[in-house]
Protein backbone atom coordinates (compact mmCIF):
# COMPACT_ATOMS: atom_id res chain seq x y z
CA UNK A 1 0.00 0.00 0.00
CA UNK A 2 2.79 2.43 0.87
CA UNK A 3 4.58 1.47 -2.35
CA UNK A 4 1.42 2.31 -4.33
CA UNK A 5 1.19 5.73 -2.71
CA UNK A 6 4.86 6.43 -3.42
CA UNK A 7 4.45 5.34 -7.09
CA UNK A 8 1.29 7.46 -7.47
CA UNK A 9 2.45 10.79 -6.01
CA UNK A 10 6.23 10.28 -5.99
CA UNK A 11 8.84 10.10 -3.26
CA UNK A 12 9.42 13.88 -2.92
CA UNK A 13 5.70 14.52 -2.44
CA UNK A 14 5.53 11.74 0.19
CA UNK A 15 8.50 13.27 2.04
CA UNK A 16 6.89 16.72 1.94
CA UNK A 17 3.63 15.25 3.25
CA UNK A 18 5.45 13.45 6.07
CA UNK A 19 7.37 16.58 7.03
CA UNK A 20 4.14 18.58 6.96
CA UNK A 21 2.44 16.02 9.25
CA UNK A 22 5.51 16.04 11.54
CA UNK A 23 5.54 19.83 11.89
CA UNK A 24 1.84 20.61 11.75
CA UNK A 25 0.32 17.38 13.11
CA UNK A 26 -2.39 15.11 11.78
CA UNK A 27 -5.47 17.13 10.84
CA UNK A 28 -8.26 16.46 13.33
CA UNK A 29 -6.16 14.20 15.56
CA UNK A 30 -5.49 17.00 18.04
CA UNK A 31 -9.21 17.06 18.88
CA UNK A 32 -9.13 13.51 20.25
CA UNK A 33 -8.96 13.77 24.05
CA UNK A 34 -5.75 12.63 25.74
CA UNK A 35 -4.14 11.63 22.43
CA UNK A 36 -1.50 14.32 22.84
CA UNK A 37 -0.35 12.76 26.15
CA UNK A 38 0.73 9.50 24.45
CA UNK A 39 4.51 9.87 23.90
CA UNK A 40 5.15 9.21 20.18
CA UNK A 41 1.62 9.39 18.85
CA UNK A 42 1.01 12.64 20.69
CA UNK A 43 3.94 14.29 18.90
CA UNK A 44 2.52 13.24 15.52
CA UNK A 45 -1.04 14.19 16.47
CA UNK A 46 -0.22 17.69 17.68
CA UNK A 47 2.84 18.44 15.56
CA UNK A 48 6.10 20.17 16.44
CA UNK A 49 4.71 23.66 15.96
CA UNK A 50 1.99 23.10 18.54
CA UNK A 51 4.37 21.29 20.92
CA UNK A 52 6.89 24.13 20.68
CA UNK A 53 4.15 26.71 21.26
CA UNK A 54 2.92 24.76 24.28
CA UNK A 55 6.47 24.62 25.65
CA UNK A 56 6.82 28.37 25.21
CA UNK A 57 3.49 28.97 26.96
CA UNK A 58 4.61 26.76 29.86
CA UNK A 59 7.93 28.60 30.09
CA UNK A 60 6.27 32.02 29.97
CA UNK A 61 3.66 30.98 32.53
CA UNK A 62 6.37 29.68 34.85
CA UNK A 63 8.23 32.97 34.48
CA UNK A 64 5.09 34.98 35.26
CA UNK A 65 4.33 32.81 38.26
CA UNK A 66 7.89 33.22 39.55
CA UNK A 67 7.68 37.00 39.16
CA UNK A 68 4.29 37.11 40.89
CA UNK A 69 5.63 35.04 43.78
CA UNK A 70 8.66 37.32 44.02
CA UNK A 71 6.44 40.41 44.13
CA UNK A 72 4.27 38.80 46.80
CA UNK A 73 7.30 37.95 48.93
CA UNK A 74 8.71 41.46 48.50
CA UNK A 75 5.36 42.96 49.54
CA UNK A 76 5.22 40.68 52.57
CA UNK A 77 8.79 41.63 53.48
CA UNK A 78 7.96 45.34 53.26
CA UNK A 79 4.87 44.77 55.42
CA UNK A 80 7.02 42.96 58.01
CA UNK A 81 9.51 45.85 57.94
CA UNK A 82 6.70 48.32 58.63
CA UNK A 83 5.52 46.17 61.54
CA UNK A 84 9.09 45.94 62.84
CA UNK A 85 9.53 49.72 62.71
CA UNK A 86 6.23 50.19 64.55
CA UNK A 87 7.28 47.65 67.20
CA UNK A 88 10.67 49.36 67.62
CA UNK A 89 8.98 52.75 68.03
CA UNK A 90 6.52 51.33 70.55
CA UNK A 91 9.37 49.73 72.52
CA UNK A 92 11.31 53.01 72.58
CA UNK A 93 8.23 54.88 73.79
CA UNK A 94 7.62 52.23 76.46
CA UNK A 95 11.20 52.63 77.75
CA UNK A 96 10.77 56.41 77.90
CA UNK A 97 7.47 56.01 79.78
CA UNK A 98 9.07 53.51 82.18
CA UNK A 99 11.91 55.93 82.97
CA UNK A 100 9.40 58.75 83.51
CA UNK A 101 7.32 56.54 85.82
CA UNK A 102 10.45 55.56 87.76
CA UNK A 103 11.38 59.23 88.20
CA UNK A 104 7.84 60.09 89.28
CA UNK A 105 7.90 57.23 91.82
CA UNK A 106 11.28 58.38 93.20
CA UNK A 107 9.98 61.95 93.50
CA UNK A 108 6.80 60.77 95.24
CA UNK A 109 8.83 58.65 97.68
CA UNK A 110 11.13 61.60 98.39
CA UNK A 111 8.12 63.83 99.01
CA UNK A 112 6.62 61.18 101.32
CA UNK A 113 9.87 60.88 103.26
CA UNK A 114 10.00 64.68 103.60
CA UNK A 115 6.43 64.67 104.93
CA UNK A 116 7.25 61.85 107.34
CA UNK A 117 10.33 63.67 108.60
CA UNK A 118 8.30 66.86 109.01
CA UNK A 119 5.58 65.08 111.05
CA UNK A 120 6.59 65.61 114.66
CA UNK A 121 3.12 65.94 116.09
CA UNK A 122 2.13 64.13 119.25
CA UNK A 123 -1.22 62.93 117.94
CA UNK A 124 -0.02 59.31 117.84
CA UNK A 125 0.28 59.18 114.09
CA UNK A 126 4.03 58.94 113.95
CA UNK A 127 5.65 56.78 111.32
CA UNK A 128 7.77 53.98 112.67
CA UNK A 129 10.47 51.97 110.94
CA UNK A 130 8.00 49.03 110.59
CA UNK A 131 5.47 51.32 108.86
CA UNK A 132 8.12 52.41 106.34
CA UNK A 133 9.09 48.81 105.60
CA UNK A 134 5.42 47.92 105.10
CA UNK A 135 5.00 50.81 102.65
CA UNK A 136 8.01 49.76 100.62
CA UNK A 137 6.55 46.31 99.98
Amino acid sequence: MIAAIIRTIGLPACLVALLLVYYEGLPGAARIPFLSSVPVIGDLATGRVHAHAADEVRRATADLVARAKLRAVEAQLERERVFRRAADNAAREAVVRAHAAERAKDEALADLEDLIAADTGDDGAVWTEGDLQWLER
